[in-house]
């Protein structure tokens, strides 16, 4: 009987990450077609980069940790919305932008530190449509503590440790840790994760605590959610 409930009790916690990665892939989804948007508009067509820049801050309302950008096949940077328009943009070669034309699909990106904010941020880059013009790549870009609203999802508990992590194991998120965006997983974790899409993982966190690390890979995104739950907490419910 208590191992059954055991078992019982982690497959509560797959759900609850399986859902969790729903929710993360949801907020990419939203974001993504609020840029299909903006790429078929007939401002970009019209090379009206002044009025892209309108329609982008008023599709991205009043959210502080969530931004657009626009650059062209020739890398230049036509506007960021979280400066004004009109701002000179300068920066490296975006090798992305190559990347994202010569595919012709939304490409989601892992960790980077933001060359205009300096956080630790991930984007989704969307393709302008193919055509005899120029070409655009527009992105949204998300703030590490974007993903707090994940977090506050009400089935997770607050003893579960929750992280997302993008494909090469990186930190993007972690519902406890202020500054552990840009950290790398756990070495364990981040093989068990390679290995398998999900699974479960009994380790020692990098604070110490005995969890069952229960990962998942979301579809679209194709990083990964860990939530650690002690294993304290998982053997009492045993008893």
């Amino acid at each position: 009987l208590l191992d059954w409930e055991r078992e019982s009790r982690i497959h509560r916690v797959q759900e609850t990450a399986r859902a969790t990665a729903l929710l993360v892939d949801r907020e990419l989804a939203v974001k993504e077609a609020l840029l299909r948007v903006i790429a078929n508009s007939e401002a970009l067509g019209d090379e009206n980069y002044a009025r892209v820049y309108r329609l982008a801050t008023r599709l991205n309302g009043d959210d502080p940790l969530s931004w657009t950008t626009l650059v062209d096949d020739r890398h230049r940077i036509l506007f960021n919305t979280l400066i004004p328009y009109g701002t000179e943009l300068k920066g490296p070669r975006l090798r992305y932008v190559d990347e994202v034309l010569g595919n012709e699909r939304t490409r989601v990106s892992g960790n980077f530190i933001g060359s205009t904010s300096r956080r630790a941020v991930v984007s989704v880059d969307l393709p302008s449509p193919p055509g005899t013009g120029r070409r655009y790549v527009v992105s949204q870009i998300f703030d590490a503590r974007y993903f707090d609203r994940v977090f506050a999802n009400s089935a997770l508990d607050k003893s579960w440790l929750v992280g997302i992590f993008d494909k090469n194991g990186v930190t993007i998120a972690r519902n406890h840790g202020e500054h552990a965006a840009g950290k790398p997983m756990h070495p364990e974790m981040k093989v068990a994760a390679q290995h398998a899409g999900s699974g479960v993982l009994r380790h020692t966190t990098h604070e110490g605590t005995e969890v069952y690390g229960v990962y998942t890979r979301p579809a679209v995104s194709g990083w990964t959610i860990v939530i650690g739950v002690p294993v304290a907490d998982i053997e009492s419910a045993a008893r």
